[in-house]
């Protein structure tokens, strides 16, 4: 998944607000339980303008980690609010002329040289393993 994926698909959406900030990593985020799960995306609860992605992310990792971000529900409403969306977006990306005619605010994202909020992003330590961009 890259900046420009997740702008389009965020676009999408009226009523959902984009996040401020998307970290992008190549690694893999993963927890074990009963085996391993892999997870695409994160969104921490502390901060409700931040949502953490994987390469290997979907068209619903942004729209579930945004989610979690603006309506702070837990996993089962999100995955239901998600699917909702997700089933929207599928049908607009399917059907080119609805995406001419209806509107889209398509959030702008720069990458980020460092910033005073994610100064460890920024740091040697994670250097060429996360990316950070800022909504503009």
């Amino acid at each position: 998944m890259e900046i420009n994926e997740v702008s389009e698909i965020l676009g999408l959406f009226r009523a959902l607000m984009a996040p401020q900030h998307v970290f992008i990593t190549d690694e893999a985020v993963k927890e074990e339980v009963d085996g391993q799960v892999y997870f695409r995306g994160l969104q921490p609860r502390a901060q409700r303008d931040v949502i953490f992605l994987t390469r290997d992310a979907d068209a619903s990792s942004p729209i579930h980690e945004a989610v979690h971000a603006q309506f702070n529900l837990g996993e089962i409403g999100t995955g239901a609010v998600t699917r909702v969306l997700l089933a929207k977006a599928r049908f607009i990306q399917s059907h080119p002329m609805l995406k001419d005619v209806a509107p889209q605010r398509k959030p702008e994202y720069q990458e980020c040289p460092g910033c005073a909020e994610f100064p460890l992003a920024h740091s040697p330590k994670y250097a060429g393993r996360v990316k950070h961009y800022v909504r503009t």
